[in-house]
């Protein structure tokens, strides 16, 4: 079985509004009430109609029978408490009905499922097949091949759906889950949260127009820095060969302070990386700030970064390299203290 992360939002069916049929007979309906419709897609044999009609007359009060493009007049002559119509208006007749006979399409059985209402499923074809064995294996209903279907045998069957408390139990249980999951409206609801919690990525551009740029004093302070962490790791080689040339001296040091820099000015970046590994859950809102719980690493990422830089640069770049790398960081770094959060972090609540 396929496991989804908390970024997932299962909001159940979105059922739409059907048209409502004015001139439809609800006063004619008595309980309890069979509902038998193959949907419109495909054309029914009306001696299968007729077979439903058949079969479920005996069972019911009323039988309502949706013969969608076949002419209801082609299955007379038929039972008393039969009502056969082109249309029916099946939301609202469903929350009468006892019992659904469905060929299995999508819309019809969520809606069926949505008003706790047990199906005897005869798929016809498509994807039909496996909603059918989806239903019978959440025991809220049954089905069977339409080469099987006789009248005794739908009848039958029928029979231990009205009968068996089982169905409407496991029919009523997914009935009141599509409820809870809130529909299309807690799709917008939750389309919404996003929408005023998440900060889309700035273009470039924009953020260069907004002075989000690394500025040329931070440059200098990073490679000052970076030149301060190389002297510190390549002074004591120096020491013990003393024949190398002032030239590569320089070089040397030049080299290791755009490195050093680099390493530098990498250092929230690496923190970030190492807060998503070390966080057994992700902040509640989706984002990544400072606070005390992020400590750790932290103080792991700054060892990381810098473990020969004395306290005196340690402070500088807090209150320098920091505070003016936030802007950067966050408008191009996703996640960085309020930026957009990684795509496989939950999203928020």
């Amino acid at each position: 079985m396929q496991e989804f992360d908390g970024s997932h939002r299962f909001v159940g069916p979105s059922l739409g509004a059907r048209p409502h049929d004015p001139t439809f007979p609800f006063e004619r309906l008595r309980d309890p009430v069979l509902y038998a419709s193959l949907g419109t897609v495909f054309d029914a044999d009306p001696r299968l109609l007729r077979c439903f009609a058949t079969a479920l007359a005996p069972l019911g009060g009323t039988v309502v029978l949706s013969t969608g493009r076949t002419d209801p007049g082609a299955l007379e002559p038929l039972p008393k408490n039969v009502i056969a119509r082109p249309f029916v208006p099946q939301t609202e007749v469903l929350e009468r009905t006892a019992l659904l006979v469905t060929h299995g399409g999508m819309n019809s059985v969520n809606e069926a499922l949505y008003a706790g209402v047990p199906m005897l499923v005869i798929p016809q074809g498509a994807d039909q097949p496996l909603v059918a064995r989806r239903v019978t294996d959440l025991g809220a209903g049954l089905s069977m091949h339409p080469r099987d279907v006789l009248e005794d045998s739908v009848r039958s069957l029928a029979r231990r759906l009205l009968d068996e408390l089982r169905f409407r139990k496991a029919a009523h249980t997914m009935r009141d889950a599509q409820h809870r999951a809130g529909g299309f409206r807690r799709a917008a609801d939750e389309l919404e949260r996003y929408l005023r919690t998440a900060r889309p990525l700035r273009p470039a551009a924009d953020r260069a127009q907004q002075g989000d740029t690394m500025s040329p004093a931070v440059v200098a302070l990073l490679l000052l820095a970076g030149l301060s962490e190389a002297a510190g790791r390549i002074m004591p080689l120096l020491v013990c060969r003393p024949g190398v040339s002032p030239r590569n001296v320089v070089g040397l040091m030049l080299t290791g302070a755009i490195v050093e820099g680099a390493v530098l000015a990498l250092w929230p970046l690496t923190a970030w990386t190492v807060a998503e590994l070390l966080l057994t859950s992700p902040p509640a809102d989706g984002t990544l700030e400072w606070t005390p719980g992020l400590l750790a690493p932290l103080l792991l990422a700054a060892v990381l970064a810098f473990p020969l830089l004395g306290p005196l640069l340690h402070l500088l770049l807090f209150a320098g390299v920091g505070a003016t790398l936030t802007g950067p960081l966050a408008a191009t770094t996703p996640g960085w203290a309020g930026g957009p959060p990684p795509a496989a972090w939950p999203q928020p609540e």
